[in-house]
């Protein structure tokens, strides 16, 4: 019996894991589209790749896509520990 309570709790927090991500993926689609859309062609006009624009920081656009992609980064790192805990709870079950 304790183990199909644990395996309930268990496909709770599955699904809001998902809902978070899910909450999430207009953020991460909107900044994806303004690194690959607008930051990049913005960087094109100046004759060099991302990266090296990025590395100067010269403009206020580099420093968007900064925040950018540290907003994207935060995300990721949330995804990561989600998926960690979940797999540990798995590993405990078994």
């Amino acid at each position: 019996m304790l183990y199909f309570c644990a395996a309930g709790e268990l496909e709770k927090r599955k699904i809001g894991n998902k809902e978070s991500i899910d909450l999430k993926k207009p953020d991460i689609e909107k900044a994806m589209k303004y690194l690959e859309e607008d930051y990049k062609l913005n960087c094109g006009y100046r004759g060099l790749g991302c990266y090296d624009v990025f590395k100067l920081q010269e403009t206020s656009k580099d420093f968007d896509a900064n925040v950018k992609r540290l907003e994207l980064v935060g995300i990721w790192d949330e995804i990561i520990e989600m998926l960690k805990r979940l797999n540990s709870q798995m590993h405990l079950r078994a």
